[in-house]
């Protein structure tokens, strides 16, 4: 009786079991495809910058950044002071038409 219950058990458990196990390499392989995806996003993001600072070739006309922003505490206090102003004066535009 126990070996009759064990095959029948074995036999509704098998399909169970190896859709389970089938459905495992289409999960990795989704979760792969998310990490490509946000690699390339990563890298586009990065390759578009890179662009911007460097000229497109030899013969370009496009101007190329010598030096990075200067982002310290002195900058960003001057930025405090300069918004106070703005603030206490009632100037609303930005920072370039100051």
């Amino acid at each position: 009786m126990g070996a009759l219950r064990h095959r029948s058990m074995a036999a509704v458990l098998s399909p169970v079991l190896a859709t389970c196990i089938g459905a495992i390499p289409q999960a990795q392989a989704t979760a792969a495809d998310a990490v490509d995806a946000a690699f390339q996003a990563i890298y586009k993001a990065k390759w578009k910058w890179r662009q911007s600072q460097t000229a497109d070739d030899d013969d370009s006309q496009r101007g190329v950044a010598t030096s990075l922003a200067r982002v310290d505490s002195e900058v960003a206090r001057l930025h405090g002071e300069m918004l106070a102003v703005m603030k206490e004066t009632g100037f609303t535009g930005d920072f370039p038409s100051w």
